[in-house]
């Protein structure tokens, strides 16, 4: 009876490390939609961990059982990499540049910011500076940009997105047409890893969102 509840601790106890090795080693971008899946996984998992030290028993190999078998196992289950990036401390891109904007921009300077960052200009706004919304999706040309940044009062630096595609879908040459139209400012720092995403419905700043601070000119 008591090895029967050894075994049951073992998958019961099991579950969160296995959970969390499945977790780990995903690269999805949207696990939300898939996220009830990996416990139903991580159950069968664990279930099979007791199965498995009893073969492991009685095909007289109990010499395996030993510590350095977990730290096997985990080292296979474990993705070394993602373990670093779990770890490492993430900082969005949008939050650095209201660090930097507040600090290295002076207060009387207008701020405008693309409504496809998805930036929240709130600190900057309590900080009593005076940021302008603006809309890049209609600035297909030289003279539509000019007319939808005409309105900023200068002097005044611009939020410049990095602008990508999703190669799954159509319309991706969007962004190779208006990266090189929006280098012409001079640019203070660059911030994030990641495309905007411009073939969308929603122009997309997923996870760290690549911009650059310009000096309108």
């Amino acid at each position: 009876m008591l090895a029967g509840l050894w075994l049951a601790a073992l998958a019961l106890g099991s579950l969160p490390a296995v959970l969390l090795a499945i977790l780990s080693a995903l690269l999805v971008h949207f696990q939300r939609n898939a996220l009830s899946l990996y416990p139903i996984v991580a159950v069968c998992i664990a279930g099979g961990l007791p199965v498995a030290h009893v073969l492991l028993i009685a095909a007289g190999l109990d010499s395996l059982l030993k510590p350095g078998l977990a730290l096997l196992l985990a080292a296979v289950l474990l993705p070394v990499s993602h373990l670093v990036a779990v770890a490492r401390v993430r900082v969005d891109s949008r939050n650095l540049a209201t660090f930097f904007l507040l600090d290295g921009v002076p207060a009387d300077w207008t701020i405008a910011v693309p409504s496809q960052l998805g930036f929240d200009s709130r600190p900057l706004e309590a900080a009593g500076r005076r940021v302008v919304k603006v809309d890049l999706q209609s600035a297909l040309d030289e003279g539509s940009l000019n007319a939808v940044l005409g309105p900023v009062t200068q002097p005044a630096v611009l939020l410049v997105p990095r602008w990508g595609a999703d190669d799954r879908f159509p319309h991706g040459e969007l962004a190779a047409v208006r990266n090189p139209r929006q280098h012409r400012w001079h640019a203070l720092r660059d911030f994030g890893s990641n495309d905007v995403l411009v073939n969308y419905p929603y122009w997309t700043p997923w996870g760290d969102p690549s911009f650059t601070t310009a000096v309108l000119e």
